[in-house]
């Protein structure tokens, strides 16, 4: 079997932590590849390993405000495609 079949690829958006409140953010958006049968720390941990930051937090926008912080051991095939 191929391993393409049983991945998918989740686009995802980086705000990095800001030293000062006069900074501007800069975003960074990225296309991640992590299994379907993932969860949200597989992401996170997949995250980490490409973002210039020791942590990463994952959270669900919905109409520019942050919905809800994503459990570790939340299964990635509970996140729409457009959240």
């Amino acid at each position: 079997p191929s391993n393409h079949m049983d991945r998918c690829e989740l686009k995802v958006v980086f705000f990095p932590a800001l030293a000062s409140p006069r900074d501007r953010p800069q975003l960074v958006r990225h296309t991640v590849a992590v299994p379907k049968s993932g969860t949200a720390k597989r992401l996170q941990m997949t995250l980490a390993r490409q973002l210039p930051s020791s942590s990463v937090l994952l959270a669900e926008v919905y109409r520019s405000r942050i919905h809800r912080y994503l459990e570790p051991n939340l299964p990635l095939s509970d996140v729409r495609a457009d959240d």
